[in-house]
C-alpha cells in the first residue's frame, strides 16, 4: 500500500474517487491536450572553462505545475526578493504578510481573466488611503487553489509589505482594508502577520511559502498525481490490500490531472503573477554574486529549471561545483 491512499484511507479514497468520476462527466465535451504532462525535458550541458566538468542544465518546459524543472527559476526569483528585503536597507520589524483573495469561481469557469482582475483589485487597494498611507512599498505573488471536493478554484494573492512604522504597532488598520477589498471583490482578507523574529531566516521561510507554486506545487494536482501513481502501481502487486477495482479508476485520475494542469496553465498564460511596488519597485535587485555562489554550494538543483526562450540563466552569478571557476561555455 502506498503512502498516499495510506494517508486518504480507503474510505476517503474511494469518496474522491467517486467525485472525480461524477466531474469527469461533465468535462466529457472538453477537449483537453495532455502535452503538458512532460515526460522528458530537455537537457543542454555547461562545461566549466577551468577544468572542463559539465553541468547540466535542465530547460523549462510549457507545464507551471511541473517540479522537475522549475528549481533554478525559482531560485533566481526568490533569490532577487530576499535580496530586496535584505540588501536595501530593509528594516525587518516592519515587514508583515497578507493574503487577498479572489472568488472562488467553477473550474471549469476559471480563466486568465480572474487572474487579470485580482491583479488590477490589488492596484485598487493600493491607491485606498487605508492601504497607500501605512506602506511603503512590497512584493505580491499570485497563487491557484483548486479544491477537489467543490471542484472550485480560488485565485489569491500572497503580499510581503513594508510598512511605515513597526509591525508590533499594527499600522495597518485592518477593519478598513478588510471592508475595502470586501467591496471590491466580495471576499475579505487574511489579516497581516509579522515576523516572528524579524530575522533574514523568517524572511526565507515567507518567502519560500509564498512562491512554493513559481516551483510547480499546487496540492490538487500534487494529490492526483499520487493518487494516480499509487494506483497504477498497485495494480501490478498481486499481494495487496486495495481492491482490485482501484485499478479501473487510473484512467479516470489521469484525465482529471490532465484537465486541472490544462485549466491551470491557461488561466496564467500571459499573466504577470509576481512583481514589486511602491517603493520596492524602482530600487536595482541585483543579486550579489557572493550570496548566489554561497548559495550555490548545497544545491542539488542549482543547475536546474531555467527558461529556455527568455535565457534567464544567462548573466546569472555561477560557481563550478568541482573546482570554484566562473566561466563556462555551453557545448
Amino acid at each position: 500500500m502506498h503512502d498516499h491512499i495510506h494517508q486518504l484511507t480507503l474510505a476517503a479514497s474511494q469518496a474522491l474517487l467517486d467525485r472525480l468520476v461524477q466531474f469527469e462527466q461533465r468535462i466529457a465535451h472538453c477537449d483537453v491536450p495532455d502535452d503538458l504532462m512532460t515526460t522528458a525535458h530537455k537537457v543542454i550541458m555547461r562545461s566549466c572553462t577551468s577544468c572542463g566538468t559539465c553541468h547540466p542544465i535542465t530547460l523549462l518546459c510549457q507545464n507551471k505545475a511541473c517540479q522537475e524543472c522549475r528549481g533554478y527559476k525559482t531560485y533566481v526569483l526568490r533569490r532577487k526578493i530576499v535580496d530586496a528585503i535584505s540588501s536595501q536597507g530593509k528594516r525587518l520589524s516592519h515587514i508583515v504578510t497578507m493574503v487577498f483573495p479572489g472568488k472562488a469561481v467553477p473550474i471549469t469557469s476559471l480563466s486568465s481573466k480572474h487572474i487579470a482582475t485580482l491583479r488590477q483589485n490589488f492596484a485598487k487597494l493600493r491607491d485606498r488611503k487605508c492601504f497607500k498611507s501605512p506602506v511603503l512599498g512590497g512584493f505580491y505573488f499570485i497563487e491557484i487553489d483548486f479544491d477537489l471536493i467543490s471542484f472550485t478554484a480560488r485565485p489569491h494573492m500572497h503580499v510581503i509589505l513594508e510598512t511605515k512604522e513597526v509591525s508590533k504597532q499594527k499600522p495597518i488598520d485592518f477593519s478598513k482594508v478588510k471592508t475595502a477589498w470586501l467591496r471590491l471583490t466580495g471576499v475579505s482578507c487574511e489579516a497581516p502577520y509579522a515576523l516572528e523574529r524579524n530575522s533574514v531566516e523568517d524572511i526565507k521561510h515567507v518567502v519560500s511559502y509564498i512562491t512554493k507554486q513559481e516551483n510547480g506545487q499546487e496540492n490538487a494536482i500534487e494529490t492526483l498525481i499520487n493518487l494516480h501513481d499509487d494506483i497504477r502501481k498497485e495494480s501490478t502487486f498481486v499481494e495487496t490490500d486495495v481492491p482490485d477495482e482501484y485499478a479501473a479508476y487510473a484512467g479516470t485520475v489521469k484525465r482529471m490531472l490532465n484537465y486541472l494542469t490544462y485549466v491551470f496553465n491557461k488561466a496564467l498564460r500571459k499573466q504577470r503573477r509576481s512583481g514589486f511596488f511602491g517603493t520596492w519597485r524602482n530600487q536595482k535587485r541585483k543579486m550579489s554574486q557572493g550570496s548566489v555562489q554561497g548559495e550555490n554550494k548545497g544545491m542539488t538543483i542549482s543547475e536546474g529549471g531555467l527558461n529556455n526562450e527568455k535565457n534567464s540563466w544567462k548573466g546569472v552569478p555561477w560557481t563550478c561545483r568541482s573546482c570554484g571557476a566562473h566561466e563556462y561555455v555551453i557545448v
